[in-house]
């Protein structure tokens, strides 16, 4: 449990509403489907060598 007896969310406290990763900025900004291809460019990219 986090402070006050809330449930811990997970993220960090000190990024307030901000986006979290690259991914997640890309996911707000152009949506699910874009960001799930850039996912599975840069997996493949790890893969290939």
């Amino acid at each position: 449990m986090g402070r006050r007896g809330q449930k811990s969310s997970g993220h960090d406290e000190r990024n307030k509403g901000g986006p979290v990763s690259q991914l997640e900025d890309l996911m707000r900004r152009r949506g699910v489907d874009a960001a799930w291809d850039a996912l599975e460019d840069v997996m493949g990219a790890e893969h290939s060598y």
